[in-house]
């Protein structure tokens, strides 16, 4: 799977493109059967149209005769195939929402994971059979509250992951995810900057590693406790504190003779450091 559209320009500028009825015909005359999964990248245009030369592009913005050819229906089985459905402009609402409706959960995928796609076909999506469908809708930031609080309580740690990382994500509803009973869940909420400074607080002392490391990157910390971290045994959670714009000046020169490198570097590239 490729990003789509791909288009080949000309030496002579002209703009050639696959649309569905181009790759029919040639395996009509082929007598062969289509996999469309061939016609999303530039060599499917090569094997349809043979010798053409040029540079090669893809992605957006594209020609307005692909964009129209997108959004006209003209694409539809190459589109289904694309890897990018995600990042559609906005211009493909229309095409977004009848894709959510996709057979494939690949392409449902891509639509629950496009900041496009609307409230309300998130809001369906966030019920697919998929949990990976979920997983984009739960990770989406133009997801609602209401449906991100019910995600958080999906039986798929995946899911809830993409909740407790999702900014726009309650802090009640991030309360309640700093307790699962998932350690990638919890370093989702660590990470979160809307995580108020109290959870963080507890999260700090969390037996998981990773999780301080997600307190310990937070602006949103206290000076307090990336203090207490700049003491942590785990080289990797010193390290969020010496990268953290919210580390003291005192707390970043102690941790500038830190044993480990990576943690020194952290502090020389800290714009707080004292010059």
């Amino acid at each position: 799977m490729c990003q789509v559209p791909s288009w080949i320009k000309t030496r002579t500028g002209e703009i050639v493109f696959l649309t569905d009825k181009d790759v029919i015909r040639f395996h009509e005359n082929k007598g062969t059967p289509i996999n469309w999964d061939n016609y999303t990248g530039h060599s499917g245009i090569q094997c349809v149209y043979s010798g053409i030369e040029g540079k090669h592009k893809e992605g957006f913005p594209c020609p307005k005769e692909i964009l129209n050819a997108m959004l006209s229906g003209k694409m539809r089985e190459i589109i289904r195939c694309a890897e990018n459905i995600q990042d559609f402009p906005k211009e493909f609402l229309s095409v977004l929402t009848k894709l959510s409706t996709d057979e494939n959960s690949h392409v449902r995928c891509g639509v629950a994971g496009n900041p496009n796609t609307s409230k309300s076909v998130l809001t369906k999506l966030s019920t697919d059979e998929n949990s990976h469908v979920r997983c984009g809708v739960a990770g989406n930031p133009n997801t609602s509250k209401s449906v991100l609080a019910k995600l958080s309580t999906d039986e798929d740690w995946g899911v809830r992951c993409g909740v407790a990382e999702n900014p726009n994500t309650s802090k009640p509803v991030l309360a309640k995810l700093s307790t699962d009973e998932d350690s990638y869940v919890r370093g989702g909420v660590a990470e979160n900057p809307n995580t108020s400074k109290s959870v963080l607080a507890k999260l700090s002392t969390d037996e998981d590693s990773y999780v301080r490391g997600g307190v310990a990157e937070n602006p949103n910390t206290s000076k307090p406790v990336l203090a207490k971290l700049s003491t942590d045994e785990d080289s990797y959670v010193r390290y969020g504190v010496a990268e953290n714009p919210n580390t003291s000046k005192p707390v970043l020169a102690k941790l500038s003779t830190d044993e480990d490198s990576y943690v020194r570097c952290g502090v020389a590239e800290n714009p707080n450091t004292s010059k």
